[in-house]
């Protein structure tokens, strides 16, 4: 198997600081109906099952089928959710931050550091009970939504922050140290 996807984006001499994904509160929100659909196909299955001696097979057997057919396509729906959010990722590098989404077809954003003017971390009261909140980079560019990415549901919020920040530094004090040593 290749490289991850991530590293395929990295210029010459560009490092990966850190890889983070949207906390698993995304994935299970978004699974929230799937839930409820196979455990009705669940709930349909058994009862069917349970009442094989007062129901003819003409019926039990379509209706086991239909349970079975519902929880099956619940797992799909759950498995292919699940490839999303885990597709979803938030790349710090040497150089820039990057947003990659998508499984088979990949969009990414990137946000150089040198350009990045400010951060701002949001994080609900929930989102400090669960581990999540939402970061707003905000940059110079013309190219991004009036000059602001949206990072959401980031797991860990303060440690992506400070990795972010670690980076911008290292980024600022190598140019100084570029511009002391050429004349």
């Amino acid at each position: 198997m290749g490289k991850p996807y991530h590293e395929t984006l990295l210029g010459d001499n560009e490092t990966v600081a850190l890889v983070a994904h949207p906390n698993r509160v995304v994935f299970i929100r978004s699974v929230g109906k799937t839930w409820l659909l196979m455990l009705l196909g669940v709930a349909v299955a058994i009862a069917s099952w349970s009442y094989r001696d007062s129901l003819p097979e003409e019926t039990r057997v379509p209706l086991v089928l239909f349970g079975v057919a519902l929880l099956a396509f619940g797992l799909v729906i759950a498995f292919y959710r699940y490839l999303v959010w885990s597709a979803t990722q938030y790349v710090i590098t040497s150089r820039r931050v990057i947003l990659i989404r998508g499984i088979y077809a990949k969009e990414a954003f990137d946000s150089s550091l040198d350009f990045i003017n400010d951060l701002h971390l949001r994080q609900s009261f929930w989102g400090r009970l669960l581990g999540f909140g939402h970061i707003d980079v905000l940059t110079a560019s013309e190219d991004t939504n009036e000059g602001q990415e949206n990072y959401q549901y980031v797991a860990n919020p303060a440690a992506f922050l400070r990795a972010l920040e670690e980076q911008r530094e290292r980024r600022r004090q190598s140019a100084m140290m570029r511009r002391v040593i050429q004349p």
